[in-house]
């Protein structure tokens, strides 16, 4: 909510409101998990990219996708150190469309300046390696790019963060500016 103020933690100390979702994802693959649950559906990877402006891209492995947002925070830390965010309510205005032909394994996000791919795993550093998998994966495709180049890419101008360490499963993302590629990647609609 733009009326919403930033927020006083002790005197001198006052956190910067940054509104985020952290919780969107589909139907898992097989069997049902609770929203607070996380993997390659998406689910609840407290991503402070997915925020006001950004394209959440996630794959569908179940008819009717059976989409499913909520968790907002109007400021939590890269990471969720202890398992906290600032709670709040909201109205999350999304447009949901389906986008033929794009294969994904896990989600990924479009901001408008960065491409990022998330993953998580139990172990948070195999969580860093699907979402350089992925992100190699996409640039290889959309880029028409061998694969060891996206790599190299990848190694060279991408950046590695971590969205939360405190579930079972730790998520993690990959971020490319956009202003290294060649041209701008365009997702058909």
């Amino acid at each position: 909510d733009s009326e919403q103020e930033d927020v006083f933690f002790a005197p001198g100390i006052i956190i910067p409101k940054r509104p985020m979702v952290g919780v969107i994802g589909t139907a898992p693959k097989e069997g049902r998990v609770a929203t607070q649950s996380l993997g390659d559906h998406g689910g609840n990877m407290d991503a402070s990219v997915v925020t006001a402006g950004a394209t959440v891209y996630l794959p569908v492995f179940v008819p009717g996708a059976l989409l499913s947002v909520g968790d907002v925070h109007t400021a939590m830390g890269d990471g969720e150190i202890n398992g906290m965010g600032i709670e709040t309510q909201a109205k999350v205005d999304i447009e949901v469309d389906v986008v033929p032909g794009m294969p994904l394994k896990r989600p990924m996000v479009e901001t408008s300046s960065n491409w990022i791919t998330i993953a998580s795993h139990e172990e948070l550093e195999k969580a860093i390696w699907l979402a350089v998998e992925d992100m190699t994966d996409f640039l290889a495709r959309y880029l028409d790019m061998p694969i060891g180049e996206a790599l190299l890419l990848v190694s060279l101008a991408a950046d590695v963060r971590i969205c939360q360490v405190v579930n079972r499963l730790r998520a993690a993302r990959v971020e490319l500016p956009k202003t290294v590629l060649p041209s701008q990647i365009k997702i058909l609609l």
